[in-house]
């Protein structure tokens, strides 16, 4: 069901939703800053970033397999986000399949983005 035509709402809706979500997740209210972005995915299904931050919250919230579900959503919309891809490591280590986010890391470390390939080597470093 396409919602955000049913509802009439524009980008411009969806933007005021992300900046609250944003908002709690800034204050450490994880479960209100869930909630904004479930409704965004809702409304708004092909969306990789709103996909890549529901999938990180539910991580943050111990809820791995929720987390691997938007994690791998946002990888398939958009396979060159690596934000997602490095919160995707985390999600296999947290499930104990040690070997599959070694690999998923180990590619990141080649990384231009040099948060994200810190990031990656510290995680690679906690787990060897």
């Amino acid at each position: 069901m396409d919602w955000q035509n049913i509802l009439e709402w524009d980008e411009s809706n969806l933007d005021d939703i992300r900046t609250i979500g944003f908002s709690y997740l800034k204050q450490g209210h994880y479960s209100y800053a869930t909630n904004c972005f479930k409704a965004l995915v809702t409304l708004n299904p092909n969306n990789p970033y709103d996909n890549q931050t529901l999938g990180s919250l539910y991580l943050q919230e111990k809820k791995y397999m929720l987390a691997l579900e938007y994690l791998d959503k946002s990888i398939s919309l958009n396979p060159k986000s690596y934000l997602a891809i490095l919160n995707r490591s985390r999600v296999l280590f947290s499930l104990g399949y040690i070997n599959q986010g070694l690999a998923q890391a180990r590619a990141l470390v080649k990384c231009d983005n040099k948060q994200i390939s810190s990031s990656a080597s510290a995680l690679i470093a906690a787990y060897l």
